[in-house]
């Protein structure tokens, strides 16, 4: 049997899936196992979102959060959709939309700053 999850919540997801797929604006950004997503995630936005939820077993600090608004989709931004929020964005970034890449076997990454850091 299968059944998709659609959450904000990464700790719901991390108890109940195997595979996750991260999206911003629409598309898919990051796509492998949860382990992979959650542990070795590669585009900047899941980074950030790992990052924005407390972690029970470290230290208690402020929670990070995503600076800047979500983009307007009947006017979206040109090239990658999170670059006005990116702290990596490069011209690239915000010329030429990323494709999905497989970055190590069955983990996909759609950045053209950490597309091939692996």
């Amino acid at each position: 049997m299968s059944m998709i999850l659609i959450t904000h919540d990464l700790s719901v997801m991390g108890e109940t899936c195997d595979k996750a797929a991260i999206m911003y604006a629409g598309k898919i950004v990051e796509l492998g196992s949860v382990e992979d997503i959650l542990d070795q995630h590669l585009h900047p936005y899941t980074e950030k979102l790992v990052h924005s939820f407390p972690d029970i077993y470290g230290s208690r600090e402020m929670i990070s959060s995503i600076p800047g608004s979500p983009p307007n989709l009947l006017n979206p931004p040109s090239g990658c959709l999170f670059h006005p929020r990116c702290e990596y964005a490069t011209d690239e970034c915000r010329s030429k939309e990323p494709e999905l890449q497989e970055v190590s076997p069955n983990h996909f990454v759609a950045c053209h700053v950490r597309g091939g850091i692996m």
